[in-house]
C-alpha cells in the first residue's frame, strides 16, 4: 500500500511538472530523461524487486538488447513515470487534433 502511494505521489508530481513546463519530456532520449528524473529526485521502483515482493520467483527473460541496456542503467525503474508521460502526451495530441 505504501509503495503504491509513493508511486502515485511521484506520478502526480511528474504530470504537474509537465503541465507547468518545469519538466519537458517530449523528444528526449530515454537515458537523458532518466538522468533528469534522478536529478529531480524522483523515486525509482525496480520491477524485479516488485516482482519478488509479490512472490514471483521465476527469472525475467528478456532478449531485447535495448531492455538489457535499460536494465544496466536502471532506466526501467522509471517506467511507471514514462508510461504516464506517453499516455499524457497522447491525450494532449488527441485533444489538440479534435479541436
Amino acid at each position: 500500500m505504501n509503495t503504491e502511494y509513493r508511486k502515485l505521489k511521484n506520478q502526480a508530481r511528474f504530470v504537474m511538472e509537465i503541465i507547468e513546463n518545469k519538466l519537458v519530456v517530449s523528444k528526449k532520449k530515454k537515458p537523458v530523461l532518466v538522468a533528469e528524473l534522478r536529478k529531480r529526485d524522483y523515486e525509482p521502483f525496480p520491477k524485479v524487486k516488485d516482482a519478488q515482493k509479490a512472490g514471483e520467483t521465476d527469472d525475467v527473460v528478456d532478449n531485447d538488447e535495448e531492455a538489457a541496456d535499460d536494465e544496466d542503467s536502471g532506466a526501467r525503474d522509471y517506467d511507471y513515470l514514462l508510461g504516464v508521460s506517453y499516455a499524457f502526451n497522447k491525450a494532449c495530441r488527441d485533444t489538440t487534433n479534435s479541436s
